[in-house]
């Protein structure tokens, strides 16, 4: 049950980030689903790192 708690802190901080690259993404024109895709898979990149 322990690895529950590191779960909630990468969700919370990938939420907190998708909503600060959105007000930078919309301050500089770029299109929104764009930048969530690249979040996403920069996320998916990390997590197979970690895990390998």
């Amino acid at each position: 049950m322990d690895w529950i708690y590191p779960l909630i802190l990468v969700a919370a901080a990938l939420v907190v980030f998708s909503v600060l690259t959105s007000l930078v993404a919309f301050r500089f024109g770029a299109p929104l689903l764009l930048v969530f895709l690249a979040i996403g898979l920069v996320a998916g990149f990390l997590i197979g790192v970690i895990a390998i």
